[in-house]
């Protein structure tokens, strides 16, 4: 076990380290990874290859937590989590970590050199859930998070680090334009301008750039440009009354 764990927490490292999220990474080679977060967070990973009493998880938390560590538990799935598809009834240890984490614990498997991480769901309620797996975390997606908590195990506030599920954040769409915007530009006015303020501004532009008051050779064209966004205007808001 002892070798796979240092494949295991080899490959993390590697892979922390080329995340662009971590700014240091601390391994002895054994099984807990300490590092930091580009943002000045700290956090402990521990790699669990073998039972662990829920006093202990506690413990650890409460421990971590005074030194202003964030704690991640991920378990070799192999040896210590329920088969993906299958009712299982919840083992006294991982009640802890399934209020922490909300109803999920963090699974991983090695294979050669390589580490995957992935969620694995407890759904339903009471002691018996079912049981799935999730798709491979990624390990740019890890975030500290303080957890307010009140079970019989965790009671008070918690530092946990663990993946964030959430969907990425698109850019606001942005509706798309009033077909006639062009037109109440040319007036000077914006698309929300009642028939007074259209009739107001086109008097006032006819003064400024009618041929026969203005001499400028561009004064024609701007004029035909006031007259075709007048008239489009009053044809829409004939059309809507």
């Amino acid at each position: 076990m002892r070798t796979e764990t240092y494949f295991a927490g080899a490959a993390l490292v590697r892979d922390l380290e080329s995340a662009g999220t971590v700014a240091h990474v601390h391994h002895d080679g054994g099984d807990i990874i300490h590092l930091e977060f580009m943002t000045g967070e700290h956090a402990w990973i521990h790699l669990i290859e073998s039972s662990i009493p829920s006093v202990e998880i506690v413990q650890t938390l409460i421990a971590n937590g005074d030194k202003d560590l964030y704690t991640l538990f991920l378990f070799w799935a192999d040896r210590l989590l329920p088969s993906h598809s299958h009712s299982f009834e919840i083992d006294d240890w991982m009640h802890p970590l399934l209020a922490l984490y909300g109803d999920k614990l963090y699974g991983y498997d090695v294979h050669g050199r390589d580490i995957h991480i992935f969620p694995v769901y407890f759904e339903g309620t009471g002691n018996r859930r079912f049981i799935r797996y999730g798709k491979e975390v990624e390990i740019s997606k890890l975030v500290c998070r303080r957890k307010l908590l009140n079970t019989l195990e965790l009671e008070g506030e918690f530092l946990a680090a663990d993946f964030s599920d959430r969907p990425p954040e698109r850019a606001p769409v942005a509706p798309p334009p009033h077909p006639l915007e062009r037109h109440y530009r040319a007036l000077g006015l914006a698309v929300t301008a009642d028939r007074r303020a259209v009739k107001h501004a086109y008097r006032h532009l006819a003064r400024a750039y009618h041929p026969d008051l203005n001499t400028d050779p561009a004064a024609t064209a701007r004029m035909q440009q006031i007259n075709e966004a007048y008239a489009r205007i009053l044809e829409a808001m004939n059309i809507a009354t």
